[in-house]
């Protein structure tokens, strides 16, 4: 199966994203994890899906984030069909269970399956719609953002983009700061480079950042002698059939004393829309009851990444949630991992 013929059968399915793309698949295969592409047709319609076998310590599994794919997911023969095509690689790769996480929002016939201790990947999101104009955009944007971008666009922050991997270094360094500030493990340098070097093949990544000077920091921001940092906040942004992805993101103090998160978002929008794209996609988000008081004072909040799901919900657009992850056990050892992960749920706040 080659590139070509993957991406233009994904056509056929209006869901499908980054997740499911050969660009990922690829991404997965540079850090030696097994890939398989697997495309059926069953009574009542065919489907795909795009595994990537983890090779965790606590068990081997295998795992379809955006997926699968299927034509009718009302269709219990599409499922079983999916479902011995993922047991069959699973089997294959000595897999102690297998883990989904397909974009529908309820559709779902169990099959064994159960939802998972962790998520894969965002399962909340918030999307904007593209087409709108700009004007619409902000008026159905928090007055509080509103403001900002206008700040932004007034004081003349300056956002760079760039497709130069050799910035993987600046991120890394502000993802770690930024990962002690808000306390979550970050992704390990070779992940992030991998996964941009994929992208940036189809010209689909790109980086926005914004560095001290150019009008994008205050006169005396940093201390006489004091070393200025590279850049000061970035973003790592993905572009596929036609949405705008806001993946990753980092910055450092510094950023905070000016509207350079409010720049980027401002700069990426205007960017998607350039190349055609219909959605901009924020990347996750957090559930209400999750936000604790949060909306109401910055000292607390009952998630620990409501903060950044405060920011995101200030640009409007609308909230999407997809089914939580679900698990097909294969082994009794799925349950060690399946304890493992519950502690980690609990430590880590999520």
């Amino acid at each position: 199966m080659n590139k070509n013929y993957w991406e233009k059968n994904l056509n056929e399915f209006s869901e499908a994203n980054f997740l499911q793309s050969w660009e990922w698949g690829e991404f997965h295969q540079k850090l030696g994890h097994p890939v398989y592409r697997v495309k059926f047709s069953a009574r009542g319609g065919g489907g795909m899906f795009q595994g990537v076998v983890e090779p965790a310590r606590r068990g081997r599994y295998l795992e379809i984030p955006g997926g699968p794919l299927l034509s009718n997911y009302a269709s219990v023969s599409l499922w079983k069909q999916a479902v011995s095509l993922m047991k069959e690689v699973a089997k294959k790769e000595s897999c102690v269970f297998i883990r989904i996480r397909p974009q529908v929002s309820d559709t779902f016939h169990t099959l064994g399956f159960r939802p998972a201790p962790m998520h894969l990947h965002a399962e909340l999101t918030r999307v904007l719609d593209l087409t709108k104009t700009d004007e619409q955009l902000l008026v159905e944007m928090r007055k509080s953002t509103r403001y900002e971008i206008k700040k932004a666009i007034k004081t003349g922050i300056k956002v760079e983009q760039s497709e130069d991997e050799n910035l993987i270094n600046d991120f890394v360094r502000l993802q770690n700061e930024t990962s002690a500030r808000e306390k979550f493990v970050p992704f390990s340098k070779k992940y992030l480079q991998e996964q941009f070097k994929a992208f940036r093949k189809t010209n689909s990544a790109r980086w926005f950042l914004i560095r001290p000077g150019l009008a994008a920091a205050r006169p005396g921001l940093y201390r006489s002698g004091e070393e200025t940092p590279g850049k000061i906040s970035m973003a790592f942004v993905i572009f596929y059939r036609g949405e705008a992805v806001y993946h990753y993101a980092a910055s450092n103090a510094a950023s905070r004393l000016i509207p350079a998160a409010y720049a980027i978002q401002w700069a990426i929008i205007q960017e998607a829309k350039k190349r055609g794209c219909k959605t901009y996609n924020l990347w996750g988000d957090v559930a209400d009851d999750q936000l604790g008081s949060h909306r109401f004072s910055t000292h607390h909040s009952a998630h620990r990444f409501a903060g950044p799901s405060m920011f995101k919900r200030g640009f409007g657009g609308n909230q999407v949630a997809y089914l939580h992850a679900q698990d097909l056990p294969l082994s009794w050892k799925y349950w060690v991992n399946w304890g493992i992960e519950n502690v980690r749920k609990k430590i880590r706040s999520l």
